[in-house]
């Protein structure tokens, strides 16, 4: 059997020191770094026990970061309603319908605190539709620059959201009044204000569905409000706006717009044919109040289209004036920062037995699209209607409203209307 011999080495001593300064250097590095791994498993740990928030108080779950500065939610609305026409002079015009006014659905998000983002889309008709499309950014103190298509900042009336305002449709006067963009044309707007005031000026283009045949129409647009007096319950607002339009191409205009009633085309009051033009000026003035239940608007706007051939400038004009009165105690809401109308919150909403909130309104309003060069139509409308909140989301609505038109059209008739609206 073999034998196995043993040898003994020798190692120096500074091997011996080498290799006891490197466990030395080694256990501490170990150390950090398992201390720094858990540090990172604490942390997040602490991020999952936090995990952001999500609040309901809108209709619908607001989603936000831990850190507040990102958020996220989904927004929409549905307006149903129910119309029927009687009384026309000639009967052609006495028709009847349900209809769904608007049905949008879409989002609005926060990110890094500082943009603010909106994508919006209208499902009416069967089709989509886009209506607001923005980026905003909020990092210049007051001021507030939004690109995109919103709704134009024009009237009290006007600007007053649809979830909002006190009749199921906005003041005739009001689509005599657009922009030949519409009422959310695409461009920049620029936006500064306080609790009781705020100042817009806006450079657009056509709507994101405008024509590519031709230049874009341009429009400057602006609109400034101030409320001497704003508190819970008593409001007096004063407004003015204005805009200049630059049509991309000279083109015959003829005006038609709805009176009160969106869905019955017989009854639309129609201007003449306003030939050539090349650019347009609208301008308006506006008061409003809030005195406890008691609220009030008033408004005068026209527009002057001017012709680059024909050497007319044919001009139309209107007002209207509305007053509201909360039968159940509530006070008018009103936006200070905006200059509009905002929502409604019952004191006793249904949900907890209470009978929500009741509004009786009342408008008058006049539009004048008989032109002395051109001749037109005139219309004097009256509306008297309820408005019954039974939570802060859910609204019927009853109209009606008398009509009477002269000069190329000649009619007079009713239109009453209801609608079942919800938003979130």
């Amino acid at each position: 059997m073999p034998s196995i011999a043993w040898t003994k080495q020798r190692r120096p001593v500074g091997t011996w020191l080498i290799g006891l300064g490197a466990c030395a250097l080694v256990v501490p590095l170990t150390a950090t770094a398992d201390q720094a791994e858990q540090d990172r498993i604490v942390e997040r740990l602490e991020r999952l026990e936090e995990g952001g928030s999500t609040s309901w108080t809108g209709g619908a779950p607001v989603f936000e970061s831990p850190d507040g500065e990102h958020q996220f939610k989904v927004r929409g609305r549905l307006h149903n309603d129910a119309w029927v026409t009687r009384g026309t002079e000639d009967g052609e015009g006495d028709i009847a319908g349900t209809h769904n006014r608007r049905a949008r659905l879409g989002i609005d998000g926060v990110a890094y605190d500082d943009f603010a983002y909106r994508l919006e889309g209208d499902f009416v008709g069967g089709s989509l539709a886009v209506r607001d499309m923005t980026l905003q950014y909020r990092g210049f103190g007051p001021w507030e620059l939004t690109f995109g298509n919103k709704y134009l900042d024009q009237s009290f009336d006007g600007r007053t959201g649809s979830n909002f305002s006190e009749f199921m449709e906005r003041g005739i006067i009001i689509g005599g009044t657009r922009p030949e963009a519409g009422s959310r044309p695409l461009g920049l707007t620029a936006d500064v204000g306080g609790d009781n005031w705020h100042w817009s000026i806006a450079a657009l283009g056509d709507a994101v569905d405008g024509s590519s045949d031709t230049s874009d129409d341009l429009s400057f647009v602006s609109r400034a409000h101030y409320a001497p007096i704003h508190s819970d319950d008593r409001v007096v607002h004063l407004g003015a706006w204005g805009y200049y339009e630059d049509l991309g191409e000279t083109r015959d205009i003829e005006l038609s717009s709805r009176i009160a009633n969106p869905f019955n085309d017989v009854t639309r009051v129609e201007s003449g044919v306003f030939p050539d033009v090349g650019s347009a000026a609208s301008y308006g003035a506006e008061i409003a109040g809030v005195w406890g239940p008691l609220s009030a608007t008033a408004e005068y706007m026209g527009k002057r289209f001017d012709s680059d051939e024909s050497g007319v400038s044919p001009t139309v004009d209107g007002y209207l004036v509305s007053l509201g009165y909360f039968v159940t105690g509530e006070t008018r809401a009103y936006a200070g920062r905006r200059g509009t109308w905002t929502r409604v919150t019952p004191e006793n909403p249904v949900t907890e037995g209470g009978p929500g909130a009741i509004q009786l309104v009342a408008r008058a309003e006049t539009a004048n699209y008989d032109d002395n060069d051109i001749p037109g139509t005139d219309v004097d409308a009256l509306t008297a209607g309820v408005n019954w909140h039974l939570v802060s989301h859910v609204r019927l609505m009853l109209n009606a409203t008398y009509f009477d038109t002269a000069g190329s059209q000649d009619d007079s008739g009713y239109h009453v209307g209801t609608r079942v609206q919800v938003d979130w």
